[in-house]
C-alpha cells in the first residue's frame, strides 16, 4: 500500500510538472490553485459553534448515510465511574456525530450529552498508526503539544479518536516557545503537512498540533523526501529556547528510535528520526543537516537546502525513483 506521504508527493509533482511551461512560468499559480486551495479549505477543523445548523447523527444514522455496516454488538470499554473523555468513551448509541467543515477527508465531531469530547477520523491503517503514534512520540519527547489520540472503531469503521480541543484560533505564535515545540516535533517526526490551520491555540496560550497523519515517511532515494511546516520555516537556524533544548537533552535517541520501532516503523525510519533529535540536542537549533532533503513552508517554497527556493527546481534535481513507490 502506498502511504499518503508518497501519494501526496506524487500528486504534487504531477500537478507542478504540468504547470512548468516555458522554464517554470505558471508554477506559482498552479501551486496556489492546485495545492494551497484545498488545504486552505481545511482551516479550523476543530472549530465548533452551537446551533450552526449541522445535523447531529446517531452512530447508526451515520453508518447508514455512508453505506457502512453497523454492528450493534460493538462493545464499549466505558467506565461509568470515570469522567467521559477521549480516554473513556461512552457506548456508541449515546454519542452524536456531526461533520466538521474543511479538510480533504471525513472528520466528525463527537458529542455526549451535547458536550464535545473528541474528533473521529475514519481512515486507513497507516494513517491511524501515524495519528496515534504522534501522541505517543510527543509524550516521549516531553513536548505536550499533541492532544491525546487513540485508535477507535466508530460507525464508519476503524479510525482515530482525538481529544476535543476548544479552539481559540490558528496558532500564529511561530517563534514562541510553544511554536518552537511544534517546529521540533515536526522536524523530528518529518511532518508532511503542518500549516497554520492545523495547529490550534489552546485556551491558556498553549498550542495543539492536530492532523498528524503525515509523519515518518519511508526514506526515498535521491533525497526526494519533503517536510512541510510553517513552524520549522520560522525557526530554521534559530537558537531554540534553552529550557526546550534541556528537555530534549533528557531523551535518549537510541531509546526513542527503539520506541518508534515498537510502534511499527522501520529501523531506518526510526534511526533517521533519532538523528534529527541528536542534531537539536547537539546544536540547540534545527539546521536541516540531519534531514538532508527539502523543507518547505506553508506556501510550498523551499527553505532548505538554502540553494533552492522553487520546489519544482528541487524535484528536478532530486527525482523520485519509481521503485520508492512500490
Amino acid at each position: 500500500m502506498i502511504s499518503r506521504a508518497v501519494a501526496i508527493m506524487r500528486n504534487l509533482r504531477e500537478t507542478l510538472s504540468r504547470a512548468v511551461v516555458g522554464g517554470g512560468q505558471g508554477t506559482s499559480e498552479a501551486i496556489k490553485r492546485g495545492i494551497s486551495g484545498p488545504l486552505a479549505r481545511g482551516s479550523d477543523l476543530f472549530r465548533y459553534m452551537e446551533g450552526n445548523g449541522k445535523r447531529r447523527f446517531s452512530a447508526e444514522e451515520l453508518a447508514a448515510a455512508h453505506g457502512a455496516p453497523f454492528d450493534r454488538s460493538m462493545r464499549s470499554d466505558f467506565d461509568p465511574s470515570r469522567p467521559v473523555s477521549a480516554r473513556n468513551i461512552p457506548p456508541m448509541d449515546e454519542l452524536r456525530f456531526s461533520s466538521l467543515s474543511g479538510g480533504t477527508g471525513h472528520v466528525y465531531l463527537v458529542e455526549h450529552n451535547h458536550t464535545p469530547i473528541g474528533v473521529y477520523k475514519p481512515m486507513g491503517p497507516i494513517k491511524i498508526k501515524n495519528e496515534s503514534s504522534a501522541w505517543k512520540a510527543d509524550r516521549i519527547l516531553g513536548l505536550d503539544i499533541v492532544p491525546y489520540t487513540r485508535e477507535w472503531s466508530g460507525p464508519r469503521g476503524p479510525g482515530s479518536f482525538q481529544e476535543f480541543v476548544p479552539n481559540d484560533g490558528p496558532g500564529w505564535k511561530f517563534r514562541s516557545v510553544e511554536g518552537q515545540k511544534v517546529a521540533v516535533f515536526d522536524y523530528i517526526m518529518a511532518s508532511g503537512d503542518r500549516h497554520s490551520a492545523n495547529c490550534l491555540s489552546r485556551e491558556g496560550g498553549g498550542l495543539a498540533a492536530v492532523d498528524n497523519e503525515d509523519i515518518l515517511p519511508p526514506r526515498f532515494s535521491n533525497d526526494a523526501n519533503t517536510i512541510q511546516s510553517v513552524y520549522i520555516a520560522a525557526n530554521l537556524g534559530e537558537n531554540l529556547d534553552s529550557s526546550l533544548v534541556e528537555q530534549l537533552g533528557q531523551v535518549d535517541p537510541k531509546g526513542f528510535s527503539d520506541s518508534l520501532v515498537e510502534l511499527g516503523y522501520s529501523r531506518d525510519t526510526a534511526d533517521w528520526s533519532a538523528q534529527r533529535l541528536r542534531e537539536i540536542q547537539g546544536d540547540g537549533k534545527i539546521t536541516g543537516e540531519s534531514w538532508g532533503c527539502a523543507i518547505i513552508n506553508e506556501n510550498f517554497r523551499v527553505i532548505y537546502p538554502p540553494e533552492y527556493s522553487d520546489l519544482v527546481d528541487y524535484w528536478r534535481d532530486h527525482p523520485l525513483d519509481p521503485a520508492d513507490l512500490q
